[in-house]
């Protein structure tokens, strides 16, 4: 038996492990990976949710465990494309820091908003607006529109980093 944060309680038995099972990106899982998910990735039956039993992370980290997991989240990020980075670019901006040496990363650094937010976070708006963008990570969204007096500031409701860009639908916001 497995309780939920919803607070349902779901009758849980690991699965057949499916050693041709693939991640997001098309890539065949590790052996790991595949008996990992098999015994510990369950889905909701009441609100849905797809987690992890072993580590509760949710959603479930497919093609990794759960150190994998801990890790990857532990782990220098591009500001732009996400990936694991070694060496940052080497570039003085400080909003720039975090940028992989990739070509395509680097022809964004003139284009991106130099600013960082109060908060930490980088601006995710483009270079030289008037106004740059609010910040769009979830808990700086939640605790923004616990402060805002006048609703009509308020960033738009639901709208975070993980959110694909809603006018081509093949990058997130973040």
């Amino acid at each position: 038996m497995v309780r939920c944060d919803c607070n349902a309680t779901i009758f849980f038995e690991p699965s057949k492990v499916d050693y041709t099972a693939k991640d997001e990106t098309g890539k065949l899982l590790s052996k790991q990976a595949a008996e990992h998910i098999a015994k510990f990735r369950i889905r909701c039956t009441s609100c849905s949710k797809n987690f992890c039993t072993s580590c509760r992370r949710s959603p479930y980290h497919v093609g990794m465990t759960c150190q994998d997991a801990q890790n990857n989240q532990d782990a220098r990020k591009c500001r732009f494309c996400n990936k694991e980075i070694k060496v940052g670019s080497g570039n003085p901006n400080p909003a720039f820091k975090e940028v992989c040496l990739d070509k395509e990363c680097q022809s964004l650094i003139p284009k991106s908003c130099a600013k960082i937010h109060k908060c930490g976070h980088y601006c995710r708006g483009f270079a030289n607006e008037q106004v740059c963008l609010p910040c769009l990570e979830p808990k700086c969204i939640e605790i923004m529109s616990k402060a805002i007096v006048d609703k009509s500031k308020a960033p738009i409701e639901g709208q975070t980093s993980s959110d694909l860009c809603s006018i081509c639908y093949s990058v997130d916001l973040g």
